[in-house]
């Protein structure tokens, strides 16, 4: 059974920060990202998200490497140091953040959440002693079911499916608190 193709809603600001239209999907899908995230997931989330190029077609990965480089260009996204077999990338605090926040106001949460699930193919359903994900992976999905509203009783039940990858602390910390956003917390 397929899933329906998600659409995803961007916030008409991309002027805001100066990005042309490609540079700000890929922004935005980066602080969706939350943590370092490769070309190719940032290519395979924007194709799961339903956003197209500024003429109307579907991001290639072309695309993607070029709107990276205009984003480091504009000292917007950084590189994961020691990396260089497979670069990846993270956006600044200073962007990634308000975007981070304007996604949520702008999607509904279970739409993000279903984005990154069926980005990275997790099943919701199929975790109950074998986590799937990897580190990245998991910092991506936690931060989104937390800033949706997530129960308390749900993160405690993905804490300890995740807590047997051995570095709970450090994911929940890179997750929820690493770039510490007052209003998104309110």
């Amino acid at each position: 059974m397929s899933t329906p193709p998600l659409k995803l809603d961007l916030p008409e600001n991309s002027a805001t920060y100066g990005l042309a239209r490609n540079s700000y999907s890929v922004a935005a899908i980066a602080a969706l990202l939350w943590d370092y995230a490769t070309q190719s997931d940032i290519h395979r989330t924007l194709v799961n998200s339903g956003l197209q190029t500024d003429s109307g077609k579907a991001f290639t990965s072309a695309d993607v490497k070029l709107a990276v480089q205009d984003l480091q260009q504009r000292a917007l996204i950084d590189f994961e140091p020691g990396n260089r077999s497979s670069p990846a990338c993270r956006l600044v605090d200073e962007l990634r953040i308000p975007l981070y926040r304007e996604l949520l106001q702008a999607n509904p949460g279970e739409s993000l959440v279903s984005l990154i699930a069926t980005t990275f193919r997790y099943n919701p359903a199929h975790t109950s002693y074998y986590w799937g994900l990897g580190k990245r992976e998991t910092i991506a999905y936690l931060r989104i079911k937390y800033f949706s509203g997530a129960s308390s009783e749900e993160l405690s039940r993905l804490g300890q499916v995740i807590s047997r990858l051995g570095d709970w602390d450090d994911v929940f910390y890179l997750a929820i608190f690493a770039g510490f956003d007052g209003p998104t917390f309110a």
